[in-house]
C-alpha cells in the first residue's frame, strides 16, 4: 500500500505514461524525480513498485544510477520532462 503522501506522484506517473514506460527510460525518469522533485531513494522505489507492480528492490540499481545523471545533457530526461509537463509536472513540483 502506497503512503498517502506519495499518491500525487503515483497519479502523475499514471497520467503521464498511461501505457507504461520503456525500461530504458526509467533511469532518466528517476533522475528527474530525485534531482528536480527532491524525492528520496526510498520514496522513488516505493512509487515505482506500486506503479510498475514489481518489488521495490528491483528499482534500487536504477535509482542509484539516476543519482549521477546530468539532466542538462540527458536528452531522454528532456523528452520525459515534456511528457510530464503535459500531465501537471510543474504543479507537482510546487506541492509541499
Amino acid at each position: 500500500m502506497l503512503p498517502s503522501e506519495l499518491a500525487s506522484t503515483y497519479r502523475l506517473l499514471k497520467r503521464s505514461f498511461p501505457n507504461g514506460i520503456d525500461e530504458g527510460d526509467l533511469v532518466s525518469l528517476f533522475a528527474l524525480l530525485y534531482q528536480e522533485g527532491e524525492m528520496s531513494i526510498r520514496t522513488i522505489t516505493q512509487v515505482a513498485a506500486e506503479w510498475q507492480n514489481r518489488p521495490a528492490v528491483d528499482f534500487l540499481p536504477l535509482v542509484d544510477r539516476a543519482m549521477s545523471v546530468d539532466l542538462v545533457s540527458d536528452t531522454t530526461a528532456h523528452r520525459l520532462r515534456e511528457i510530464l509537463n503535459q500531465s501537471g509536472y510543474q504543479e507537482w513540483l510546487s506541492e509541499e
